[in-house]
């Protein structure tokens, strides 16, 4: 240190460790009456600095920081926290311009690249971004946040092998890192639909996360293996068929049905108040009406140019009086799970289906009432639940 006082030494020191403890609020009091016996200790100001940036005092962690580079004009690391510091204000001209002076002074600063990485990601410059992450990565090869944010670019770039390989590569470095097999639970999920993969992966984030994450990723393993049970409605469908999904939702499965090329295919719901819910802020919300307006405009704007897709806001029942009896190949059921609903469903779709066709519903295994067990108890003799076998034309639900 630049002053040779004991003092100063004995209280840097406890600093130091009192600011490891994370005991933010005594360190920074202790840094403070070390510039109060010295002004221009320039690990005092440095340290403090940095400390307010945890504190979220930008302002005047600014001001330190810059006091500490008038002292030594040459230390990498301040150089560094003044680039993140303008980096969390948004201001990733001055971000970039202390970050590269970090490099200036050890060019061997992998941290330095991995947040100039970031700071050219948000300048949308993804290619200078790719480089300063592989950058920060070559020196050092164990740097789990520069991995994690190359995979993070790499999906944005659609990119999916290629980021699915290096989130693996950070858990070769990280084997307890929930984020990184949610990463790609999440790709193998939507963009790939391989839901074995996507139930692994999930079921990994679930035994790695702590106990605020588990509801979220729950949710989202059984939405895999509800996906992976519904591939075989998929098999049934071809460029003649004629289909409907009653209980669109988010319109998930639509994508699925739709990609499958059918004639026709009809997408049927009423998101009304309170038929959807979803994680905000860890915590499972009901959606209001606003919202749910929100998700029946942007399915109505994802199909609005695709003549053989047409989504109707309805009622179950309202709906099913639009068509003829024997209209269509195949109805997919994932509506209201009350007994008395499926049962009108049941009984108002059936009707519409093509004689021998396969009448295909889904009863939400997710229903924490047990009415599961009920509905399958009850319906089982009259209805064939993911069967290829053809009921009879005069069933009547009970």
């Amino acid at each position: 240190m630049n002053n040779g006082s004991n003092e100063i030494d004995i209280l840097f020191n406890e600093a130091i460790n009192i600011h490891k403890s994370g005991d933010l609020i005594a360190s920074e009091k202790i840094y403070k009456k070390i510039l109060k016996i010295n002004d221009f200790n320039f690990y005092a100001n440095h340290f403090l600095g940095t400390l307010l940036i945890q504190k979220k005092n930008f302002n005047d962690s600014i001001q330190f920081l810059n006091k500490a580079i008038n002292i030594n004009p040459k230390y990498p690391e301040t150089y560094n926290n003044l680039g993140y510091v303008f980096y969390l204000l948004e201001n990733y001209k001055e971000s970039k311009n202390y970050l590269e002076k970090a490099i200036y002074y050890n060019p061997q600063y992998s941290e330095a690249y991995n947040n100039l990485g970031n700071t050219f990601l948000k300048m949308n410059d993804y290619k200078l971004s790719e480089i300063n992450y592989n950058k920060s990565i070559e020196i050092n090869p164990l740097n789990f946040d520069a991995f994690n944010n190359l995979g993070n670019l790499l999906f944005y770039l659609q990119r999916f092998e290629e980021s699915i390989n290096v989130y693996k590569k950070s858990l070769s470095i990280n084997p307890e890192s929930t984020i990184a097999y949610k990463n790609i639970a999440n790709i193998y999920y939507f963009e790939f639909n391989d839901f074995n993969n996507a139930i692994r992966y999930f079921q990994l984030a679930i035994n790695h996360c702590s106990n605020n994450e588990v509801e979220i990723l729950k949710v989202k393993l059984d939405e895999s293996r509800k996906e992976l049970d519904r591939n075989f409605i998929l098999d049934k469908i071809n460029q003649k068929s004629i289909c409907a999904e009653v209980g669109v939702a988010y319109g998930n499965f639509s994508k699925r049905m739709y990609n499958k090329n059918p004639k026709e295919l009809y997408l049927i719901d009423t998101w009304s108040h309170g038929g959807l819910s979803k994680f905000i802020n860890k915590e499972l919300i009901n959606l209001n009406l606003q919202q749910m307006n929100k998700v029946y405009e942007d399915i109505l704007n994802e199909y609005k140019d695709i003549n053989s897709v047409n989504v109707l806001r309805k009622k179950s029942f309202d709906a099913s009086l639009s068509f003829d009896n024997n209209y269509f190949d195949l109805i997919y059921i994932d509506a209201s799970h009350i007994y008395n609903d499926v049962k009108s469903d049941l009984d108002s779709w059936f009707p519409k289906i093509k004689a021998y066709e396969p009448f295909c519903i889904l009863i939400c295994k997710q229903d924490v009432s047990g009415t599961f067990t009920f509905f399958i108890s009850k319906l089982a003799s009259k209805i064939f639940i993911f069967s290829i076998l053809p009921a009879k034309k005069d069933t009547k639900f009970k």
